[in-house]
């Protein structure tokens, strides 16, 4: 009985401790993350299976540093929501980001293999494109990668 008071005892103690410690900015839902959806197309047509990623801009069109950016993949009507990888939330942050969209896959697990089947133009991986997330968010964040 005692060491089952003291166990319930330990575990309280290590959650009031996770509890209070918690670094700056540690929200599991940061206020500057918002929605953001949007569809890419190539041709006018949905671009499906294509990994669309948003990396927030600091000063100039420089990633910002220490600042995790979104991702997203696209279905078969070419579709996609975006994702902070961490914290691993829906949406990206306000702000100015690079965009960059490829259809490329890798088979296998190789680390040598070679990426095939890009589809999207090489400005759309090359990190010059860039877009505006409102503070309300978007479900328009739509992109022709023609």
């Amino acid at each position: 009985m005692l060491t089952t008071r003291r166990n319930h005892s330990l575990v309280a103690l290590l959650a009031a401790a996770a509890a209070s410690w918690c670094p700056a900015g540690c929200s599991l839902t940061p206020r500057d993350v918002v929605p953001v959806s949007g569809q890419v197309t190539l041709g006018g047509e949905p671009l499906a299976g294509a990994t669309v990623t948003f990396q927030p801009v600091a000063a100039g069109s420089e990633p910002a540093p220490g600042v995790s950016g979104s991702v997203g993949k696209t279905d078969g009507a070419g579709r996609y929501s975006l994702r902070v990888i961490e914290p691993d939330v829906p949406g990206a942050l306000i702000g100015k980001h690079i965009v960059t969209i490829t259809s490329a896959t890798v088979a296998g697990s190789d680390d040598a293999a070679r990426p095939t089947g890009e589809r999207a133009a090489a400005r759309w991986r090359d990190g010059s494109q860039t877009v505006e997330v409102p503070a309300g968010g978007t479900e328009r964040a739509d992109f022709e990668v023609q």
